[in-house]
């Protein structure tokens, strides 16, 4: 299987391979199944693989840290250093439900974008490990 059964996904670079994580979509969106796609040749030939098989909302992004993969659905953080072999590990606290992006000092950063948390109500969250995220003080982030 190749990018032609993935849509909505994160790209990301690391370890000689190039990731992109979607969702092929049956049924939408009562049968969406997470997958990932990889190119160790730098685009020229990919090849997918399911990653599992519960409803999907959509990957949030995907990063590379320095040693692996990381991305977020449906309450967890998926890490693969090879972009083939996932595992998987429940978020403990917070949410994780947009962009994320990691910090120079490794401190990842999310900011609130699920139906009714846009503008004036994002919430901002930072997690030391991307499983404990806690919200940022009322006046430490201005959504807009």
């Amino acid at each position: 299987m190749g990018l032609e059964n993935i849509s909505r996904g994160g790209v990301a670079q690391g370890n000689g391979v190039i990731v992109v994580l979607g969702w092929q979509e049956n049924n939408y969106p009562s049968a969406n199944i997470g997958f990932a796609a990889r190119s160790t040749d730098g685009g020229l030939t990919w090849t997918g693989r399911q990653v599992f098989a519960e409803q999907l909302l959509y990957w949030n992004t995907l990063i590379f840290d320095g040693k692996e993969f990381v991305s977020w659905t449906n309450g967890k953080m998926w890490r693969s250093k090879d972009g083939d072999n996932w595992t998987s590990t429940p978020i403990l606290s917070g949410i994780v439900d947009g962009p994320v992006i990691l910090t120079p000092s490794h401190t990842f950063v999310s900011i609130t974008s699920i139906w009714g948390n846009y503008y004036g109500n994002q919430k901002a969250y930072r997690s030391p490990d991307g499983i404990n995220w806690i919200q940022l003080a009322p006046g430490r982030f201005k959504g807009g």
